[in-house]
């Protein structure tokens, strides 16, 4: 849930701004100040996934958790790949998961989760610093020109770099909840989520 909340304010930012520009173009004097305040949420939002990451990671340690046998099953390999030819994850991502869950069990995953989301509240915060500039600027150049002529308060760079990171994050994720459902699947000797006669390559 933390993790859609966050994904929800980051398009939220994007609608701001798109907002000012259309506000600017009906000749209006651009303002930033909502996509200023949406930053703040999208940090508030960044900071309570990391803290379910921890509590899951707390919780874990508190059950004694260990990873299934099936994780590190041939069968799961062919699920796997299953699922990549059928378009329900991407092989980066579910290879890393896979590697990270054999080689340190699912604490491995959570430490992705975390990198990623480090770098996530980094670019948070670039674009926020960088919103500020650019919230000083437009009153003297207007908005449609410091994103078109590519001034110095430009937001397209760390906006980008905030959308790969949060991709990158939410993919590992994904990848994550498809590697874990189809171990589970496994170990009860369930159908796993794609079996060989459903393959559809997308």
């Amino acid at each position: 849930r933390a993790l859609s909340v966050l994904g929800i304010s980051l398009e939220q930012t994007n609608i701001a701004l798109e907002d000012a520009l259309l506000s600017e173009m009906s000749g209006n004097q651009p303002s930033l100040s909502q996509m200023l305040k949406l930053c703040g949420n999208m940090k508030k939002s960044a900071l309570e996934f990391s803290s379910s990451v921890s509590d899951l990671r707390k919780q874990m340690n508190e059950l004694y958790y260990a990873d299934l046998p099936s994780v590190k099953s041939s069968q799961l390999d062919t699920a796997i790949s299953n699922l990549v030819k059928a378009g329900l994850a991407e092989e980066e991502e579910t290879s890393a998961v896979l590697k990270a869950m054999r080689d340190g069990s699912f604490y491995s995953v959570l430490d992705l989760f975390e990198a990623s989301t480090e770098k996530v509240s980094t670019f948070i915060t670039d674009l926020e610093s960088q919103t500020k500039l650019c919230s000083s600027l437009i009153k003297e150049t207007g908005l449609e020109k410091q994103l078109e002529g590519n001034l110095e308060g430009n937001l397209r760079v760390p906006f980008a770099k905030l959308y790969t990171a949060w991709h990158r994050l939410h993919r590992f994720f994904l990848a994550s909840s498809m590697v874990s459902t189809d171990a589970y699947y496994l170990s009860i000797n369930a159908e796993t989520l794609i079996s060989e006669k459903k393959v559809v390559t997308q």
